[in-house]
């Protein structure tokens, strides 16, 4: 963000929590967002689809994840926890203030997810010839 502010770069990508306050300032414009929806704090920029690039949909995503064996009930327990707390008002207010969205998926979900995730993205990692350390 910083090289895009000083003019070193002439365009980024960030995430929202980290570019809102400079496009709110007028310091940097949003061309677009990567999600398939619009942001709820930039109800105005279009999404990369909107925008012309199909089928464009890369967001962050944040889980939490247990050790390999750990008990079924522990993990009901969490996810319990979890939606609990992400179901709070001042929870989902802080979290969209932030430029997030909250979308709890319970653990056989987010498992599914986690899978999907690592599966589309795989094959890009392998090409950029990244290694895990």
């Amino acid at each position: 963000m910083q090289a895009t502010l000083t003019g070193e770069v002439q365009s980024s990508f960030d995430n929202l929590i980290t570019v809102i306050p400079h496009i709110r300032s007028g310091a940097v414009k949003a061309l677009a967002v990567s999600s398939s929806k619009r942001s709820e704090q930039l109800p105005d920029v279009p999404t990369m689809m909107e925008a012309g690039i199909p089928d464009y949909d890369v967001t962050s995503w944040f889980g939490l994840v247990a050790p390999k064996g750990t008990p079924r009930h522990i993990i009901d327990r969490m996810s319990a926890e979890i939606a609990r707390a992400l179901g709070q008002p001042e929870v989902i207010e802080r979290v969209v203030g932030l430029g997030s969205v909250v979308d709890y998926a319970d653990a056989t979900s987010f498992d599914t997810f986690f899978k999907s995730e690592n599966a589309r993205w795989k094959p890009i990692v392998e090409a950029s010839g990244a290694a895990v350390q």
